[in-house]
């Protein structure tokens, strides 16, 4: 069982969407693969490995963190969005990188909000 308090655990789920952003921020593209392919399409497989660990710890934590300090309602909206980057079948969603970087950072704000609950 994880005995730390919830400060430090917000707080390690924060450096977790950092390290999502990084990923997404540092693929390598041009403006036409940017506007026409999917982030999936773009990332190594490497940096889909590693967006994909650093995605399911975080969701790991945030399942920890419901319903006590963290309500239901506010962690159930955070799920929603992250789901949005996987599909029906697991794969992830053919959203384009621009897409998911407001994606993350919209899980970002929510996730901040999170904070007024510890």
């Amino acid at each position: 069982k994880d005995l730390r308090p919830m400060s430090s655990v917000h707080a390690e789920m924060t450096e977790y969407l950092n390290e999502l952003e990084s990923i997404l921020l540092l693929t390598k593209r041009t403006p036409i693969q940017e506007r026409a392919l999917p982030a999936s399409d773009l990332l190594g497989d490497h940096q889909l490995g590693e967006f994909a660990i650093v995605l399911y710890d975080y969701l790991v934590l945030l399942d920890y963190s419901s319903p006590q300090p963290f309500p239901n309602w506010q962690c159930d909206a955070i799920h929603e969005s992250i789901t949005e980057f996987l599909g029906v079948d697991g794969s992830f969603q053919r959203l384009t990188l621009d897409d998911q970087i407001r994606l993350v950072d919209f899980v970002k704000r929510k996730h901040t909000e999170l904070s007024n609950y510890l």
